[in-house]
């Protein structure tokens, strides 16, 4: 029985009410003592037309279990010290809440999804206060709740911030604010999406924005006599600020000015992109009167949060929300600033988010891409895109012109099927305006050059569109994202000669083919079948009959599938959405990790057109991505594992993000951003790498082979169990003769995270110099094929009298200088090898919902076999004829000699016993000179 069916919304609801009002599952799932019990509600629903059909005892209590599995899959991932208030979901037909819950449902949001949200939104609800001053009142001194919700990079972040807000209107906060940006149009973006969402009919509440608040003002609604702020009030009220020292002065004198408001504020604070101009950027001073210590922007924050002049507000609560918080963690620290020092948030995308993990996949736990999208640019023609930004040469290089042809009949495609939203391709490789137009100019021009010949042009389009439908099927989107919530949306590609009819209507339109979009006579914005070329940054918007930034049409206004060709630099790397955004060409590189992943505007979902998106990146920045997709990846295991370990604020254990030698070519975020972090500093306790890239090179493979024989044998701690499992396994090893290993073997030097294998080395001697209980001697594991054989006078290798095979890694990516990229080395049970289990104990060990990959898994594991402290060595000889298997996009390896690869594992500090401690020494990290940051101004 399907219980996600519209059917049962009743009973759902009423389970979902019950949990609100907190009762325990078990006592749900007796709610109905007897059958005649459920046979009376049943007839009441009947009676009201909810509900024609049968439904036992059996079928109730089959959908409680059901509702059971999907919130515990769901559990909310947070850091607090406390339990939080009392404050229960709204269920009342008039709330706020309830009416945004059934604006999402009807919007296309899937109940599961509206469920999360919702488990989300009550988790934040419940750290906050409704009476955080109360004048000569000690509890309640003014002290503001300040929070972080970690969010990911378009995953619906607007939606939750508009739950929380409902939510909250719901429960008596009269007053929100919204700090959107420092760019106006994506100011006046939110601002009008905020107010949609929040003016529902058959709401109990009225909604009034205030714009641009400010005491000079004369308009009435900036009046606070005109402003209901009285006990039991329907009018709630929201302003969208600028992040803009002006604007947010005029708000904060404006907000403190009255003193009758003050006493009836009950403020929420949303940070939107809170690592986005909140964050202080300057040398913090020792000196406490010393007031040039902050940023403008900074300082009007903390004033508006903490109190001005020494006033305070009835309530401020402030949250900020992000999907890059490295800045606010690594930011300063204490009562003052904005350090979320109440409670820390992490949202959880639901199963159809296709975020940074699913396109550019995992190391650790190994995860390939669930949604194989990205095609590589050239080096040269790279160099070509900086010609044409010089003004030099006016012809796209090749890339270019394939992202460009893609969009065209992917966009085609998509208005055969009667796709309505408008498509979007998103053309990014500057920050500079007149580097912009140019870009413009060489687009326009080849796409015009293209129309002169149709029939050539056609022709070479039916090409691209046959490679790429071959490339990337609608069955591998489905095979990649297995729990997607309705795979029946998701579309396959159309025959060609439908395409090429909608191609053809477009190149036979002369007029309308390419341009800018147009204004009429009234005024009004005009689109049509072709090109509309958008240049977004902040030059002016209009010039006489054109707009030149970017404007959708209306929702439901158009009548086919416009299309535009976006190209700017930092309007489009925060806050923008990019309506059916198919093609992302991406050259501008940057060494600051959240900046970076800001950009990814091609996360997010593609709900009805999820086979067509792809994102053309260099190589380098392909490289960025993968290992931020790591970094995220690491810090949202972090808080989950610290969440799960009980009562942890985040002012008593600050999340940290690890700086190693894997980072040497991106910081993590700006340095001015990072006043309670030192660079200097390294802390290897978690450190779990693999490697994945070798060269090609017969002495060094050869060498390496020879060293790892004799390590190997000549251990004498040699245990023969889990030989079946393709194991050989040794215990007790002392670290010297580790070190003497690593500190002889050739790593590839393009290898990040094993390339500086001494600081490593170095660090790890100083810890057990300075505390020699930090942990244990090493064990090491040969991985292996199973039932390994015993080996005689003719085996190839003969390691403590077994003949170990090979195992097969082919190439996810091969360079001409004969550099291959296995993608990932090691199994998930490799971790675990030295415990002795069998795969049965293993997995016995799982808890619900859990993987032997996810790395807080591994650790509480390991902790509870008493190997917490106990560093591993996984060993593997790789087949240097390794081949792909049949329809694979990966590459055979074909190396001279076998390939030694290895997993370092230095257990974490992070256990059931842990007070937070780190192990952070000083060593030294070679980085590259004059690291490009290009996040400056356009």
């Amino acid at each position: 029985m399907d219980y996600s069916s519209e059917v049962y919304e009743e009973f759902r609801n009423s389970i979902r009410d019950q949990r609100s009002q907190g009762c325990e599952w078990k006592d749900i799932h007796d709610s109905y003592g007897t059958p005649d019990e459920l046979a009376i509600e049943l007839k009441l629903l009947r009676r009201r037309g909810k509900f024609d059909g049968e439904f036992s005892m059996q079928d109730w209590h089959e959908l409680v279990d059901y509702m059971e599995s999907i919130d515990k899959k769901s559990a909310i991932t947070k850091l607090t010290s406390h339990s939080g208030n009392a404050a229960k979901v709204p269920t009342r037909s008039g709330s706020q809440w309830v009416n945004y819950r059934k604006r999402l449902l009807k919007n296309g949001f899937s109940e599961t999804s509206v469920d999360e949200i919702q488990r989300s939104v009550h988790a934040i609800l419940q750290q906050l206060d409704s009476k955080t001053y109360i004048e000569n009142d000690e509890d309640h001194n003014g002290r503001a709740v300040k929070g972080l919700v970690v969010g990911n990079v378009q995953s619906g972040k607007t939606a939750n911030m508009a739950g929380l807000i409902s939510m909250a209107a719901d429960l008596g906060f009269n007053y929100f604010i919204i700090f959107s940006g420092i760019i106006d149009n994506l100011r006046k973006q939110t601002e009008d999406r905020m107010y949609d969402d929040l003016k529902i009919p058959g709401t109990n509440l009225s909604w009034n924005r205030i714009a641009n608040p400010s005491s000079a003002e004369r308009a009435p609604e900036h009046k606070w006599a005109k402003i209901d702020l009285s006990e039991g009030s329907k009018q709630r009220y929201f302003t969208v600020c600028l992040k803009n020292t002006v604007r947010m002065k005029q708000l904060k004198q404006w907000l403190y000015k009255s003193k009758s408001a003050r006493a009836g504020l009950k403020v929420l604070i949303i940070d939107d992109e809170a690592d986005q101009g909140s964050i202080n950027t300057k040398v913090i001073s020792n000196d406490e009167n010393d007031e040039n210590d902050r940023t403008q922007i900074n300082q009007h924050m903390l004033d508006i949060v903490n109190g001005f002049q020494d006033k305070k507000l009835r309530a401020v609560n402030y949250i900020s929300y992000t999907a890059t918080p490295f800045a606010n963690i690594l930011n300063e620290v204490g009562d003052e600033s904005l350090y979320p020092r109440d409670f820390i948030v992490q949202l959880t995308p639901s199963d159809d988010y296709i975020g940074p993990k699913q396109i550019f996949g995992l190391e650790q736990p190994e995860t390939n891409s669930a949604v194989d999208i990205v095609l590589s640019i050239p080096d040269n023609d790279v160099l070509d895109i900086k010609d044409i930004q010089k003004g030099e040469i006016d012809e796209i290089p090749n890339s270019l012109k394939d992202a460009l042809d893609w969009y065209f009949v992917a966009s085609c495609a998509l208005r055969f099927l009667n796709f309505k939203k408008p498509t979007s391709m998103l053309i990014h490789t500057s920050q500079k305006k007149v580097d912009h137009e140019n870009i413009r100019k060489s687009v326009e021009k080849y796409l015009l050059q293209r129309a002169q010949d149709k029939y050539e042009y056609v022709k070479h389009l039916e090409e691209i569109y046959r490679r790429e439908r071959l490339d990337f099927k609608r069955q591998s989107f489905l095979d990649g994202m297995p729990q997607y919530s309705n795979p029946n949306i998701v579309p396959d590609y159309p025959k060609w000669a439908d395409v090429r009819e909608e191609v053809q209507r477009v190149l036979d339109d002369k007029d309308n083919y390419v341009s800018t979009i147009k204004i009429d006579d009234n005024g009004e914005l005009q689109y049509h079948h072709g090109f509309h070329m958008v240049v977004d940054n902040s030059n002016p918007q209009v010039r006489k009959d054109e707009q030149l930034r970017l404007i959708y049409p209306d929702k439901g206004k158009a009548e086919f599938t416009p299309m535009f060709i976006v190209i700017g630099g930092n309007t489009l790397s925060r806050g923008l959405t990019l309506s059916g955004l198919i093609t992302s060409y991406f050259t501008r590189a940057t060494s600051q990790a959240d900046t970076l992943m800001q950009m990814g505007r091609w996360f997010g979902y593609r709900q009805k057109y999820e086979i067509f998106p792809r994102v053309w990146l260099t190589d380098i920045i392909k490289e960025r991505f993968d290992f931020m997709s790591q970094m995220v990846d690491d810090l949202r295991e972090e808080i989950t594992e610290m969440s799960e370990r009980g009562t942890f604020a985040p002012e008593d254990y600050r999340p940290k993000v690890n700086y190693s030698p894997s980072l040497q070519f991106l910081r993590v975020t700006a340095n001015n951003k990072m006043q309670s972090a030192e660079e200097a500093e390294v802390d290897f306790t978690g450190f779990n790498k693999q490697t994945v890239l070798f060269k090609n090179d017969a002495d060094t493979l050869s060498a390496n082979i020879r060293l790892t024989s004799q390590f190997l044998n000549g251990l004498e701690t040699f245990s023969g169990t889990n030989i079946e499992q393709g194991y050989l396994n040794w215990t007790d090893v002392p670290f010297e003769k580790i070190c003497n290993y690593l500190e002889a073997f050739h790593f590839a030097e393009e290898d990040t995270a094993f390339n500086n294998i001494s600081g490593l080395l170095k660090w790890y001697k100083d810890i057990m110099e300075s505390d020699p209980d930090s942990f244990t001697d090493w064990n090491i594991v040969f991985s292996t094929t199973s039932n390994i054989p015993i080996a005689n006078r003719d085996s190839a290798w003969n390691i403590k009298g077994y003949a170990p095979r090979a195992i097969t890694r082919t190439a996810k990516m091969k360079s001409s200088e004969g550099l291959a990229n296995i993608g990932a080395l090691r199994a998930p049970t490799d971790l675990y090898a030295d415990l002795n289990l069998s795969t049965s104990e293993l997995n016995a060990q799982l808890r619900e919902s859990e993987r032997l990959a996810q790395q807080h898994v591994m650790r509480r594991i390991r902790y509870e076999y008493n190997y917490g402290k106990t560093p591993l060595l996984v060993i593997y000889r790789i087949d240097k004829d390794s081949k792909v298997k049949e329809n694979s996009k990966r590459q055979n390896l074909e190396f001279s000699e076998d390939i030694i690869g290895m997993n370092l594992l230095i257990p974490s500090q992070l256990n059931p016993d842990s007070n937070g401690k780190e192990h952070v020494r000083k060593i030294r990290i070679k980085r590259p000179e004059n690291l490009e940051d290009l996040d400056q101004d356009e």
